[in-house]
């Protein structure tokens, strides 16, 4: 008796470590399209950590962007793509992640692409440096947060621009609004308008941080106007489309619902199985973005 029931105990955890059964995110992703970041433009050197390992970040690439860092080097920068429709602008000499990504099923037909197409989730990091950031309309129930060393920025829409300094955090809002808080200590935050800055600094010691607000002055302007603008040209070069997920094969997963075989599969007498299910995000190309100096991206499907 007792060792049929650790063979079923066996076999069940065989079965949910391959197929996620109980697992609230193991679900979701099945529902949810896989979420990508589309790389519109490159240049110089920018570099794309997915956790696993260290690579060039390539033009016309796009990756899942769940727990990625992407560093630009001096003289480097690059704008990609949210499957969201957000557009991001990496200056040179900053260091962005990328905590999560997750995006709703959505409808490829529809008709205002201006709109974003579901409900996302994101969470981002500026450890230094400058992004700029171009998001369509955001549907209601979703959540754009970036942080810095400081403080974060949760972005209503529309035009943001997000610069990370040792001691300093500047959010400049061009368009739209957001909510700028001074650290995890500022519960309520303050209200960003268009036209407006954030500046956030450290507190003495023992304080919160502090957050002044103000008018963007003509040299704000100038200095962000163009960095938001890559955001916004990045945007307009693809669309995104949902696809079946190609079938996988795994080795070593456990095929069979019977107690025995599947504790056997546990113990190391693996089967392979296909898995299926899940959408992902996939863009296409519509016109051509270039950094300075650099081939423009071509306007066919792109491959992920």
């Amino acid at each position: 008796m007792k060792t049929k029931l650790v063979f079923t105990c066996l076999a069940a955890l065989a079965v949910s470590a391959v197929y996620g059964d109980g697992d609230p995110k193991a679900k979701r992703d099945q529902q949810n399209p896989t979420s990508k970041l589309f790389v519109a433009s490159v240049k110089g050197e920018n570099t794309l950590n997915n956790g696993e390992k260290l690579d060039d970040l390539s033009k016309a690439n796009a990756f899942p962007p769940d727990n990625s860092i992407i560093e630009t080097k001096p003289q480097s920068s690059n704008s990609m793509v949210y499957s969201n429709g957000t557009g991001i602008y990496v200056d040179q000499e900053t260091r962005l992640e990328v905590k999560s990504f997750e995006q709703e099923p959505f409808n490829t037909t529809r008709n205002d692409v201006e709109d974003e197409p579901s409900i996302s989730q994101t969470q981002a990091h500026v450890a230094h440096g400058f992004v700029g950031i171009c998001t369509p309309k955001l549907a209601a129930g979703s959540n754009m947060v970036y942080s810095t060393p400081l403080g974060s920025v949760q972005i209503h829409g529309k035009q943001v621009a997000i610069e990370a300094k040792d001691n300093e955090t500047t959010i400049y809002m061009l368009e739209g609004d957001s909510t700028v808080r001074a650290g995890l200590r500022d519960l309520g935050g303050q209200t960003l308008h268009p036209g407006q800055k954030a500046v956030i600094r450290p507190g003495a010691a023992g304080q919160p941080n502090t957050i002044s607000i103000a008018d963007l002055t003509k040299e704000d302007k100038d200095f962000v106007s163009d960095k938001v603008g890559n955001a916004c040209k990045a945007k307009k070069t693809v669309v995104w489309d949902v696809v079946e997920k190609k079938p996988k094969i795994i080795s070593g997963a456990a095929n069979t619902t019977d107690g025995a075989d599947s504790a056997n599969s546990a113990a190391g007498n693996n089967t392979t199985s296909t898995t299926t299910g899940g959408t992902e995000a996939v863009p296409t190309a519509v016109t051509t973005i270039s950094a300075p100096n650099s081939p423009p991206v071509s306007a066919d499907r792109v491959s992920s």
